[in-house]
């Protein structure tokens, strides 16, 4: 993958968040060698504050474009009634992700991927957003959702179970064990 075309779609996706701080976020190419017109990107990421979120981006971006015509989508895995999740299980939902949400980003994991990767992912994505998906703080929580799909890729990935895998530490994680 170019680096010219690599910081193209770093840009996109600076474009959704206002903090502007990519420091904390690693690349890793696992598809750009198969793109014809597009460019194919997710981002496993996190927010910063505690316990935290986590969420997957997915951007498809024209590759002689510039950065104003992406399309972008962000999902995350949330409790249908907060006050009643930290009791046990609840009812969840996959939900699209607010501009609030990008805006806090401030660790991820960036991968360009194959179409086929992209469309797997966010197809299995889109189709859960239709019912409900158990949600539990330490069991079935936004973490497992990422874990999920980045699963769906073929990333390695680390146990989700108990608070030593809140949103920031499994990022990093994910970042580690991904080259």
């Amino acid at each position: 993958m170019k680096k010219a075309f690599l910081r193209t779609i770093l840009l996109s996706l600076l474009l959704l968040t206002s903090n502007g701080s990519f420091a904390d976020f690693k690349k890793i190419n696992r598809g750009s060698n198969s793109w014809g017109s597009f460019a194919y990107v997710m981002a496993f990421v996190a927010r910063d504050y505690v316990p935290g979120h986590a969420f997957v981006v997915w951007v498809k971006l024209p590759r002689n474009s510039t950065p104003k015509k992406l399309e972008s989508y962000a999902y995350g895995l949330y409790p249908d009634n907060s006050k009643k999740a930290v009791l046990g299980t609840v009812p969840g939902k996959i939900v699209l992700e607010n501009l609030g949400s990008l805006r806090s980003l401030n660790n991820g994991l960036v991968v360009a991927v194959t179409k086929q990767m992209y469309e797997y992912s966010l197809m299995n994505t889109q189709a859960m957003r239709s019912g409900n998906v158990p949600y539990h703080l330490t069991k079935e929580s936004c973490v497992d959702f990422v874990k999920l799909v980045a699963s769906s890729i073929g990333l390695s990935t680390s146990p989700t179970s108990g608070f030593k895998s809140l949103p920031q530490a499994f990022i990093s994680k994910l970042k580690d064990m991904n080259n």
